[in-house]
């Protein structure tokens, strides 16, 4: 590949090339975001510049530091967006993982919207003719096989409730509003 790389910037410019590159990822970035992507991590200094150009960033609210130097930062505006702009010489080995787990924490993504979503889902279970009390059960498989430190660090699970305390809130969810039989 860098004998590649080596013969596009001879052919086109080593700059040029480097222009045409940045504007691509910018494009691109501005397109996830209009198609409704709230969180975007951006690597490379100059390509992290051309992103935030191509998506009007005005101003940034600085957030907690995913790597030495490197913080996750809100798009000050009308539309939320959370940005992780990384440059090049900076961020461990683990640094995208970490990042999108810090960005799953930014924007109004947080544990009490996912226990609401635990309790809507079994709702609709509840409605559909579901065993609801089959739930509880799962989240303690689920605690018992993965761990309940909340160490999985994952960019799905990284902000939910720990297993084991899903499973005690839909407990008292399904005492408190399901009857033992349907009608």
């Amino acid at each position: 590949m860098p004998d590649k790389v080596k013969a596009v910037q001879q052919k086109h410019g080593g700059e040029a090339t480097g222009r045409r590159i940045e504007a691509a990822l910018a494009a691109i970035a501005k397109g996830l975001v209009e198609a409704g992507v709230r969180r975007l991590v951006v690597a490379g200094g100059e390509t992290a510049g051309a992103v935030v150009g191509a998506l009007g960033v005005g101003a940034l609210r600085i957030g907690g530091e995913i790597d030495p130097g490197v913080p996750w930062t809100e798009v000050i505006g009308p539309r939320p967006l959370a940005l992780a702009l990384k440059s090049g010489n900076f961020g461990a080995e683990d640094f995208f993982t970490k990042a999108f787990s810090a960005l799953a924490l930014v924007n109004g993504y947080g544990r009490d919207l996912e226990d609401q979503a635990d309790r809507v889902g079994l709702r609709y279970a509840y409605e559909g003719g579901y065993d609801v009390r089959r739930g509880p059960p799962l989240w303690r498989r689920f605690a018992k096989k993965y761990g309940d430190k909340g160490s999985l660090a994952n960019f799905f699970f990284g902000n939910h409730s720990l297993s084991s305390e899903r499973a005690v809130n839909l407990e008292k969810e399904i005492a408190l509003n399901y009857p033992e039989k349907r009608p």
